[in-house]
């Protein structure tokens, strides 16, 4: 289900039940003028060394804040974070136990294992993302997503530009921990590569272009279909990793469309993986600047 307007849903009054709000610091420094200085820890989603080195990244957890505050920073940063309302059965627990309740929900979040099995942070707390999982995402995905809430508030918190969804919370009888990482399923770990392709493919085309001369005079409609095949043939040869797809790109360039066909490539590729030893890209790399170097001496 697609978010509806909030003004059909007297958004702001969704406000007086108790609620939480997840903002994100990077986008509003705000956030740490509404928390104590000896707290700060506390309502930091990001925990331990990643919290400590990262802390003017991390989301931050506030249960029932001002709602004027809230209206006011939504107003100044659309992008803020998302408010989530909590489920009927929990609106007379004390406020203590709904910030330790929503922060175990939201902690079980912050890493997620995708597809690969790699270990990788989520902005769940970004409302794009937020979205583009529940939109891909199965009843009982959408259950876990949803976790105590019963509502999600995106964007600007007033009746006429916010956004508000329904949710399908979890019995609190029924919550368990789940095992951790959480692991996405392919259909949602699908949704968040649709939601990134295109800044990813920019920064790719970036890239290519700084390094190889000849790319530069390449129109969009050759840099579009260029990038997508090259990343499909990447993956479909067992190089996932961005670092691992831009080198294969740039081989392509240098190498010719094909360069992973030919018998030295093919040799390395379809070489089990041993630990210790370097990796097959690291491998394809290097023996592809022993061509070029031939290749030049010769030319």
């Amino acid at each position: 289900m697609m978010p509806n307007q909030a003004s059909e849903n007297s958004l702001v009054n969704r406000l007086s039940a108790p609620f939480c709000a997840v903002v994100d610091a990077a986008v509003c420094p705000q956030v740490f003028q509404a928390i104590d200085d000896d707290a700060l820890a506390t309502h930091r989603l990001y925990w331990g060394k990643m919290g400590e080195i990262h802390h003017s990244l991390s989301p931050y957890l506030l249960v029932n804040p001002s709602i004027d505050w809230l209206v006011t920073l939504s107003e100044e940063q659309p992008n803020w974070g998302i408010a989530f309302v909590f489920d009927d059965p929990l609106i007379n627990q004390d406020e203590e136990s709904l910030f330790i309740r929503a922060k175990r929900f939201w902690q079980t979040w912050i890493q997620v294992k995708d597809t690969y099995q790699q270990t990788v942070l989520l902005r769940l707390f970004d409302r794009q993302v937020f979205q583009a999982l529940w939109q891909a995402s199965s009843d009982t995905e959408k259950q876990a997503l949803s976790g105590p809430f019963k509502y999600a508030l995106f964007g600007t918190l007033n009746d006429t530009e916010g956004e508000t969804l329904p949710l399908r919370p979890e019995s609190a009888e029924k919550a368990t921990c789940p095992p951790l990482p959480r692991a996405l399923s392919e259909a949602q770990y699908a949704a968040l590569l649709n939601l990134s392709l295109p800044k990813q493919y920019q920064a790719y085309k970036t890239h290519l272009q700084t390094h190889h001369e000849r790319t530069q005079a390449w129109s969009e409609t050759q840099w579009t279909q260029f990038i997508e095949t090259g990343v499909s043939e990447a993956s479909a040869n067992g190089f996932q990793q961005q670092q691992d797809i831009v080198r294969f790109l740039s081989l392509k360039i240098e190498l010719g469309d094909t360069f992973y066909q030919e018998a030295w490539a093919q040799k390395i590729i379809t070489r089990p993986i041993i630990d210790g030893q370097k990796t097959p890209m690291d491998r394809l790399f290097e023996q592809a600047l022993i061509l070029l170097d031939k290749e030049s001496s010769s030319s």
